[in-house]
């Protein structure tokens, strides 16, 4: 090293350029920075049918244009000022189905955000995103962690989801039909994947676990059918 250092000091910079294959041209480089994700998170309601979660496709190549996803995003991709938004919730709803009660848990994952609006801000687009739409609300719109992420994931699978539902009968309906139903409780089904949902889901046989079913007769109008289920792939939560 020593021989080498010497031999380096004692040449000239053209006698040393003959042995080093230099750039011809400079060299030239860039930097990007992007912040960490974003979380916000609320409760939304859906209070028409025919409205889907996200956007998809019907069979016949159409988008179906009104959805959740597009309601909640929108309008914080616009204060957060961010490159992308892409909504979780805790399980989903059918498109024909409401989402009523207190609300379906969500979080909305924001990408290279560049302005923090403050909570009373939130507030603000939380108005907004109620008074511009009739079939979606939210509510408790607030900033959230990557851990209140998590809670809202596992809600898919340890909550109990109510369903409601007005069952109408071509046959006359019987006491007896009814008595076999009402009061039914801890029935496990096997459910295979709906045709509807196979664009999105593995086609495979699911167990589904009834809680309890209560029925109610409503003469000539048809029946009133409730059911408590625990179903551990898909949080519907309080649907109508």
């Amino acid at each position: 090293l020593g021989r080498l250092k010497g031999a380096l000091e004692n040449s000239s910079f053209d006698e040393i350029s003959q042995f080093l294959s230099l750039p011809g041209e400079p060299i030239s480089y860039s930097i990007s920075v992007e912040t960490a994700p974003t979380f916000v998170g609320g409760r939304y309601t859906k209070l028409a049918r025919d409205v889907s979660q996200t956007p998809w496709n019907q069979q016949d190549g159409l988008l179906i244009s009104a959805n959740v996803e597009d309601v909640l995003c929108k309008p914080l991709l616009a204060a957060f000022s961010a490159d992308d938004g892409k909504m979780h919730a805790a399980g989903r709803e059918d498109i024909d189905v409401r989402m009523l009660g207190e609300g379906r848990p969500f979080y909305v994952q924001l990408t290279n955000v560049r302005v923090f609006p403050s909570r009373s801000k939130l507030q603000e687009i939380q108005h907004q995103i109620n008074l511009a739409s009739k079939h979606v609300k939210c509510s408790g719109l607030t900033p959230v962690t990557k851990g209140d992420c998590d809670i809202v994931k596992q809600g898919q699978d340890e909550k109990e989801k109510e369903y409601r539902c007005i069952v109408k009968a071509e046959e006359e309906v019987t006491d007896e039909m009814i008595g076999k139903l009402d009061g039914l409780t801890d029935l496990v089904l096997q459910q295979t994947t709906p045709l509807r949902v196979l664009h999105r889901r593995t086609p495979m046989t699911r167990a589904k676990r009834i809680l309890r079913c209560l029925l109610c007769y409503h003469g000539i109008t048809g029946s009133y059918h409730g059911v408590t289920a625990e179903l551990p792939w898909s949080y519907h939560g309080v649907t109508m």
